[in-house]
């Protein structure tokens, strides 16, 4: 069993999980143009389809169907700092 299909039974019900596992679905699903991190569109589309059955408005899932560029600080609550540009270790 694949993790995604681990998250199946949790239950949205309460407003607390749906709120944390919605914007989860939203930034694991979302389209970065990078092999390495999209998912497949397959899982994807079950993510969209998930939040869609709950209520989310279409209009927000724009990332879950295309690319929007990543901005630094997006990118930096995903993975962390990072060295400032030019430095390098040695």
């Amino acid at each position: 069993m694949s993790w995604h299909d681990r998250l199946k039974p949790i239950s949205l019900n309460k407003k607390s999980s749906f709120r944390l596992l919605s914007r989860f679905y939203q930034q694991a699903g979302r389209v970065t143009g990078d092999r390495i991190l999209d998912l497949p569109d397959r899982i994807r589309s079950e993510f969209k389809e998930i939040l869609l059955n709950r209520g989310i408005d279409e209009r927000e899932l724009s990332s879950l169907d295309n690319f929007l560029p990543i901005d630094v600080a997006w990118k930096t609550r995903l993975f962390g700092d990072s060295l400032p540009v030019g430095f390098i270790l040695t």
